[in-house]
């Protein structure tokens, strides 16, 4: 069996550090966020897209550490019908290209969710997430449900969308 983890996990450490720790975990694949929801805090993007020594110089730190990829993800919003939608779709582009260029099989994405006829936000079923969401719902943070996923006693789950928020359920 292969383990993998996400590597957005550790934002805070730099690149090599983030690939130590990996390895001493014994995990052997990384999947990097590409942008989008991900800071992209261990991926230049632009970078490795514009330079094949940026990407051998890349591929070998990992093969350092005995790491390998196992998908780049660029998640987000790509159907979103302003300009958000338009930057996600770009990011979406770049992470595919990359993928080519490195042989990454897999790429870890969103499909976005433009939300029905006349309405404000995405139709996002069990949560108010994306945080573009929670604007002008009176939530400071996504419902506890949301953030744990997990049932607390007196908790309700189900739909935490602008006006829907139960009173109890916002932090």
């Amino acid at each position: 069996m292969r383990i993998g983890f996400v590597t957005d996990g550790l934002a805070d450490l730099k690149l090599d550090t983030m690939l130590r720790t990996v390895a001493e975990l014994r995990i052997s694949m990384v999947e990097f966020g590409c942008g989008n929801w991900s800071s992209a805090p261990h991926l230049d993007l632009d970078g490795l897209l514009a330079s094949d020594r940026a990407r051998a110089d890349f591929q070998a730190r990992l093969a350092a550490h005995g790491l390998s990829i196992s998908a780049l993800n660029c998640s987000g919003n790509p159907l979103h019908p302003d300009s958000l939608g338009e930057a996600h779709r770009l990011v979406t582009g770049k992470t595919i290209r990359l993928a080519g260029l490195l042989g990454v099989r897999r790429v870890v994405m969103m499909s976005g969710c433009p939300g029905g006829p006349g309405d404000a936000n995405a139709n996002w079923i069990t949560t108010a997430w994306p945080p573009a969401c929670w604007t002008g719902s009176g939530l400071t943070s996504a419902p506890v449900s949301a953030r744990i996923g997990a049932r607390s006693p007196g908790e309700r789950r189900g739909p935490a969308m602008p006006g829907t928020a139960r009173p109890a359920e916002r932090v």
